[in-house]
């Protein structure tokens, strides 16, 4: 027969998963207005927007160690007049640039734009940019050309990109980029502004990236740095742009600034050119798929369940305590070093949220049937007060009877 101690055990264990289910339980009720993110509970007021992966690229980006980017050059027109831009585009063959994309869009024609058209006729190969809108009647699941240049038509054969960023809200922070949109023609689809560059620079890292069959991928922000050449200063560097990938865009325009992972606003053209890096790199970051986090909630919660049913010291709250604030510690570290030096984000978010409740959860179930037990107590005093009363040998019923005699 087993013994009292491994019974004991057995019977931890149980309560153990219960008080996990429980706190499971109360991570989705108690949390339903937010979304399953505790990172929520420290965003600012800009409708809750933060992810638990904007803090590893924050402390990331914070790194004393920084790494230029090799491979792409932004050209920054800041300023620059549509003539202007045309010098510039019509000296940029000569410098034998291995990609070119243009972040401008010339929507409405100007008197004279023979230059401009002449310069963009130089450059067969030199992506442009379009704006995606989604079709509302068939759910948003096709896209349409919004906006585009006033050449668009006139010149066939051209390459285009997608400007548009995803973003969870209007203004929101910046975090993925779609590689291409579907279009209402079946079997058709616009590439993405960064994925078009891409493949002009690198058709087999443009390969790779349609080979992981995903329609989102996470920019990889951190420790990475871009050369930027102010247009005025081109002749100085014209070097610098040989067979390098050349992005022409302004820089730090209010218009076009944007929020992103590493807290800090950037520009349309420099979210752009680490989108472009993290393709050509291959530099993805994998994200462990949802079964996987919620059993690592469901591991760590059990075990901070089974040594808090475990365990009889008088000073259990406060090994609990420390023992939830040295998992958490971890837990956060862990989670850093994945997606730092693995290129693997551990969706930590619910794991934090649980053990939030966990220790919670143990009171409850612990608590609940002592409470119902003091309950029951109290309530079977109070039936067995109200029997004597009413029973004939109580002294309220004697006085009653001796009433009637009279």
């Amino acid at each position: 027969m087993p013994s009292d101690k491994h019974k004991a055990k057995s019977l931890n264990l149980l309560k153990a998963a219960g008080i996990t289910l429980l706190a499971f339980g109360l991570s989705l009720v108690l949390m339903q207005p937010f979304s399953l993110s505790i990172a929520t509970l420290i965003s600012s007021n800009d409708r809750h927007d933060f992810n638990i992966t904007d803090f590893y690229n924050i402390i990331a980006d914070r790194r004393q160690v920084r790494e230029l980017d090799r491979d792409i050059v932004i050209l920054d027109i800041k300023d620059a007049t549509r003539e202007d831009v045309a010098v510039i585009l019509d000296v940029l063959p000569e410098l034998e640039p291995r990609a070119v994309g243009l972040d401008v869009m010339f929507d409405v024609p100007h008197d004279d734009d023979s230059l401009l058209l002449a310069a963009i006729a130089k450059l067969p190969d030199m992506v442009m940019i379009v704006d995606m809108e989604g079709d509302r009647e068939r759910g948003a699941s096709t896209f349409h050309i919004q906006d585009r240049s006033f050449f668009f038509d006139d010149m066939p054969g051209r390459t285009y990109g997608a400007s548009n960023m995803p973003t969870k809200y209007a203004g929101g922070v910046v975090r993925q980029f779609v590689t291409d949109f579907p279009m209402k023609d079946l079997g058709t689809a616009m590439p993405s502004f960064a994925a078009a560059v891409a493949a002009k620079a690198s058709p087999e890292a443009a390969e790779a990236l349609r080979r992981r069959g995903n329609r989102l991928e996470t920019i990889n922000y951190p420790s990475r740095t871009f050369t930027v050449i102010p247009w005025q200063d081109l002749a100085y560097h014209a070097d610098e742009l040989r067979d390098r990938v050349v992005l022409i865009g302004a820089m730090n325009v209010p218009s076009d600034m944007h929020a992103t992972p590493p807290q800090r606003m950037m520009s349309g053209i420099e979210i752009h050119a680490h989108t472009v890096s993290t393709i050509l790199g291959g530099r993805y970051l994998n994200p462990v798929g949802q079964t996987g986090n919620m059993a690592m909630a469901f591991a760590l919660c059990f075990a901070l369940a089974f040594i808090h049913v475990s365990i009889r010291t008088s000073y259990k709250a406060l090994v609990l305590r420390i023992l939830q604030i040295v998992l958490l510690y971890y837990i956060i570290r862990i989670g850093y070093h994945f997606f730092i030096d693995r290129s693997i984000i551990i969706n930590f978010s619910y794991t934090l949220l649980m053990m939030t409740f966990v220790l919670f959860a143990c009171d409850i179930w612990l608590g609940v049937p002592g409470l119902v037990k003091d309950v029951s107590r109290g309530l079977r005093a109070l039936f067995r007060y109200v029997r004597r009363l009413l029973s004939d040998d109580s002294p309220w019923q004697s006085e009653r009877d001796m009433s009637a005699n009279q």
